[in-house]
């Protein structure tokens, strides 16, 4: 037996899209997290925490748009913490201004005059936040026209909208032209969270442009400075495939429920392909396993395409973990492991095992033989 066949290798190549190797058993991601940042907070968008989010919303409470230097210093803030800059038009209260500048007569201009202070200050998308005193004609009518209007744009501005369960028909009948369907499900508990969102896809909303909402300190709350709860929300909106979260406010989370938020987020998976996460994710990596040699110790090689966070672990065939092969961030490039059959802690002995990389989708896995 020559020195050449008392090593053997195992070569593992991950062929995948990007976004689906951001994933671990552990640690998944929300496809977005946009929160709403006031003007009235008292900090200026130098002062704000980006972590937690992929967009933020400028908010006024009114139909109005920021002036110019107030709106530039946001979106440029925004984008040097690779975070997307919204528009957000309207709140609670807003409703009559919405209505009077809605009709057939005035539509037009309201639409091209907020658009144009989009392009001017350097905002990424309009979020729509009419809560009350709905005209429905006028709803519809606004949504649909301010969509084909951000269409013509290049790169295409994002359309975004804040509603509600007892707002959910008026949102259906425009559900198709959005990219984010934030809830404002502040007040449901996580039990409660399902029969919110079930008022969404029962009205044929697709899972994956739905985002969770929950907020801090905000008119009776339950998940007021509260991680643990802040996490659970988080989870609520992975495991159930929705497609992200929306908090209200950033300027009151406590920094441990931001960082709690920010623990969920993956910006660069998020920002990097437009729009929807959960059609991002879709596609399931593809794992192939060869054995090239025989011996006492083996060399598993893997690729990572691209920057990823890389979780393998390697089971026997009656599902026991006989080692954990990878977990963390890893730059694109080729790996290789020394498994060593026969270490004090854990022998391997000659047989069947698989190798499985958890993802959003499930666990990819192939097995390899071991003489």
């Amino acid at each position: 037996m020559n020195k050449q066949q008392n090593v053997w290798t195992v070569i593992l190549v991950l062929s995948m899209v990007v976004a689906s190797t951001y994933a671990q058993t552990a640690r998944k991601y929300v496809g977005w997290s946009t929160g709403y940042h006031t003007n009235w907070d008292g900090k200026s968008p130098t002062q704000l925490n980006y972590k937690p989010y992929t967009h933020m919303c400028w908010f006024s409470g009114s139909i109005n748009a920021p002036s110019l230097s107030e709106g530039k210093a946001f979106t440029a803030a925004c984008h040097q913490n690779n975070t997307k800059a919204i528009l957000c038009l309207g709140g609670a209260g807003a409703g009559n201004s919405f209505t009077s500048n809605t009709t057939n007569a005035n539509r037009g201009a309201f639409i091209s005059k907020s658009v144009a202070a989009m392009v001017a200050q350097g905002f990424d998308g309009i979020d729509l936040d009419w809560e009350d005193v709905i005209n429905a004609t006028q709803y519809t009518a606004l949504h649909k026209e301010l969509r084909d209007s951000l269409n013509k744009i290049t790169p295409r501005p994002l359309l975004t909208v804040a509603t509600a369960g007892y707002l959910s028909s008026n949102t259906a009948t425009v559900k198709d032209v959005f990219d984010q369907v934030n809830v404002m499900s502040y007040w449901s508990l996580i039990g409660n969270m399902q029969n919110e969102m079930n008022t969404f896809t029962s009205k044929g909303f697709a899972k994956e442009k739905l985002g969770v909402g929950y907020g801090y300190d905000n008119d009776g709350e339950v998940d007021i400075n509260n991680p643990n709860d802040i996490g659970a929300k988080c989870l609520f909106a992975i495991n159930g495939g929705y497609g992200g979260v929306m908090v209200w406010e950033v300027a009151l989370a406590c920094t441990k429920c931001a960082d709690t938020t920010a623990y969920y987020v993956n910006k660069d998976i998020a920002n990097s392909i437009h729009p929807s996460f959960a059609a991002r994710m879709a596609a399931k990596p593809q794992i192939s396993f060869a054995l090239v040699n025989n011996g006492e110790n083996a060399n598993l090689r893997y690729i990572v395409p691209a920057a990823a966070f890389v979780d393998m672990k390697m089971f026997n065939m009656r599902g026991m973990l006989v080692r954990d092969l990878v977990h963390g961030d890893m730059q694109a490039g080729t790996y290789t492991i020394p498994i060593v059959k026969n270490n004090e802690t854990a022998p391997i002995n000659p047989g069947a095992y698989i190798v499985k990389m958890a993802t959003p989708q499930g666990n990819q896995s192939g097995t390899i033989i071991l003489k």
